[in-house]
């Protein structure tokens, strides 16, 4: 259900945007199906702008760790599948199946793209970090409690195996502690 809060958050941005303003989406009564038509818009137009950063990476003459990206990203692909797969799995056969799992095939790629961006620039804006700090101010937890909670959390081979790759790569690229990567990348996820 949360993943359909989020289909249905994101698709109230949407609402409000000059490019759906003409078509369906701006129904406030919509249908199960019509929900369902938004969000494949949303992940599309999400999955473009992430083969885009892709590409355009590919394409860097300044971006060095060209075969690692590759290798990420086919790891990050069958981790997408996985998840959003099970996510489906858990819902079916009800009715928001399809949206949960468009849910999450939207989550899962507007993160990759904000790392993407982090590769690629240095720029960091997923809030992890702020996160981390905030929680661990207002609770009774330590950032080591919070981060072994979040470490925790049940994870499919093919997320350990993105995550490994990922946090390699970050690893070289910015010197990010593969500890706090990993649970930054699982945070993004939730």
């Amino acid at each position: 259900m949360r993943l359909l809060a989020i289909v249905i958050s994101a698709l109230g941005f949407l609402l409000t945007s000059p490019t759906f303003a003409e078509g369906d989406c701006d129904n406030t009564s919509m249908t199960t199906k019509d929900i369902l038509q938004c969000a494949t818009i949303l992940y599309e137009k999400t999955d473009k702008n992430l083969n885009k950063q892709y590409s355009k990476m590919l394409a860097s003459r300044v971006f060095f760790n060209k075969k690692s990206l590759i290798d990420i990203e086919r790891a990050w692909i069958k981790y997408r599948d996985a998840h959003c797969r099970e996510v489906y799995e858990s819902t079916f056969p009800g009715e928001e199946a399809e949206i949960e799992k468009m849910g999450c095939l939207i989550s899962l790629t507007s993160s990759r793209l904000v790392e993407l961006f982090h590769l690629d620039t240095g720029v960091s804006s997923d809030g992890f970090y702020n996160a981390l700090l905030f929680i661990s101010s207002i609770s009774s937890k330590s950032r080591d409690e919070i981060l072994l909670h979040i470490e925790s959390l049940k994870k499919l081979p093919e997320e350990t195996d993105y995550h490994k790759k990922n946090c390699e790569l970050t690893r070289s690229v910015y010197d990010e502690d593969e500890r706090l990567c990993r649970a930054r990348l699982k945070f993004q996820s939730l």
